[in-house]
């Protein structure tokens, strides 16, 4: 990155500095930040930038919890920035979603930490574990993963309409597949906004990763029903065809939302309330499957809505 040097006085000169940077330490016109000469490099630092000397700790006492609790003994404090988890188990535990099927413990912390990207178990015995974060949260790696979430959001919408439609069921697989590492992403991203948050726009970032993991969430159900229910009917062609439309929608939403336009959204909402005029139709129908998909898909444009919401706050920060 490279800034031009502007003169202000003849006995002073400046730099301006990156907008991205300024969001993320929420800091504006008047505040004050550090500079440091070194060597040829002037580092600039913000005050509202700690870095904890000890990583963040949490102990849990295990010991009588199946499986879901454990699992979200390591989720939890993931996604809330803490940066060591100390555990203390039993040998084995509950699957109380597996016909309460018991486990070996170690196996279950092991695959949880899995999908925990950056965590690693460094110790792991028989029946105590240390959890550590090993890799820096950044602001770069977010907006990566932002941007991923959006892009497979919309190719998985668009898959499933084809795997649906050809009934090809390797596709359904690989589509769960993806849907299993979204949620990876997910959970990175609410670290970052947890331990180093994106300034006075947490919040709307928060919510936004939130609604975007809400569409995933029924999509996913739409890709599964069949594998999860007894239904048999097949599914008609304009609710596929409404599967694509929402995958359509959700790109260009992502557009608007990268480069904002009034009047682009103008068009999308009159898109959007089209869409859920046939999904309410359909929701109410006699075909169960058609019915079930409709009902699912309007949980993706109440998301896509509250994302077009975000595009508008956002374009008023001038971001």
């Amino acid at each position: 990155m490279q800034r031009s040097i502007i003169k202000m006085s003849d006995r002073s000169h400046g730099i301006t500095l990156p907008r991205q940077w300024l969001n993320d330490h929420d800091l504006s016109k008047g505040d004050t930040v550090g500079l440091e000469i070194l060597d040829n490099c002037l580092h600039v630092s913000s005050p509202n930038f700690k870095k904890d000397a000890d990583p963040k700790t949490v102990s849990f006492d295990l010991r009588g919890c199946n499986k879901s609790a454990i699992e979200d003994a390591l989720t939890a404090p993931y996604r809330f920035g803490y940066d060591k988890i100390i555990l203390k188990f039993d040998e084995k535990c509950i699957d109380v979603w597996d016909n309460h099927k018991e486990i070996e413990t170690r196996e279950v912390i092991q695959n949880k930490c899995l999908q925990l990207l950056g965590f690693e178990c460094l110790e792991l015995n028989k029946t105590s574990a240390i959890v550590r974060g090993i890799m820096e949260v950044t602001s770069k790696e977010f907006d990566l993963l932002l941007q991923r979430l959006f892009l497979l959001t919309y190719m998985s919408a668009k898959d499933i309409h084809t795997a649906l439609k050809d009934k090809d069921q390797d596709k359904v697989r690989f589509i769960i597949s993806q849907f299993y590492d979204m949620g990876k992403y997910e959970r990175y991203c609410l670290r970052f906004l947890n331990k180093i948050g994106k300034g006075k726009n947490t919040a709307l970032y928060t919510h936004l990763i939130s609604k975007l993991g809400l569409a995933r969430s029924a999509l996913l159900y739409v890709v599964k029903l069949k594998e999860d229910t007894n239904i048999k009917e097949e599914y008609s062609k304009q609710v596929l065809d409404l599967i694509k439309e929402a995958a359509d929608l959700i790109k260009e939403v992502h557009t608007n939302y990268k480069d904002f336009s009034i009047k682009r959204q103008s068009e999308l909402l009159a898109k959007r309330q089209n869409l859920m005029q046939q999904m309410f139709r359909f929701s109410e129908g006699k075909n169960r499957a058609d019915a079930i998909v409709s009902q699912r898909l309007l949980y993706v444009m109440s998301s896509v809505s509250w994302i077009m919401n975000m595009s508008l706050a956002m374009s008023l920060e001038g971001n």
